[in-house]
């Protein structure tokens, strides 16, 4: 075997690999046929008085495990277009509050949703016997 099949191989290894990753999140799911067809989640997350919460993050999840995470600005808005049309779970959570799920969230064609995240105080942990 020459010095470079191993090199070939590795090449052809990260090329599937990426091929896999990308489709994780379309398989078994319909496929649009042009850009206006794919779907888009966005929102706000704010606290239970209605303030922005800065250091929040959004994690967008397929049912076959593909993770995405989507970047949330200094106003508390985040935003995720093209997605392929079926079922996902939305995360969005922050130090100090409880976690907000949206599950089953379900995108037809050109479907727009908008999620805003209203998270609460986690709930206070009793201190730990010293």
């Amino acid at each position: 075997m020459p010095s470079s099949a191993p090199c070939v191989f590795a090449r052809v290894i990260s090329v599937l690999t990426l091929l896999l990753l990308g489709l994780s999140f379309s398989v078994g799911q319909e496929q649009p046929k042009t850009a206006a067809d794919k779907g888009a989640i966005s929102g706000t997350v704010t606290d239970h008085s209605g303030a922005v919460v800065r250091d929040a993050k959004a994690v967008l999840a397929s049912p076959f495990g593909a993770r995405l995470a989507i970047p949330v600005d200094d106003k508390g808005a985040y935003s995720v277009t093209g997605l392929y049309p079926g079922t996902y779970t939305l995360t969005i959570s922050a130090d100090k509050f409880a976690d907000k799920v949206f599950e089953n969230i379900n995108l037809t064609p050109g479907k727009k949703l908008t999620l805003d995240a209203t998270l609460e105080p986690a709930s206070a942990k009793p201190a730990a016997p010293g």
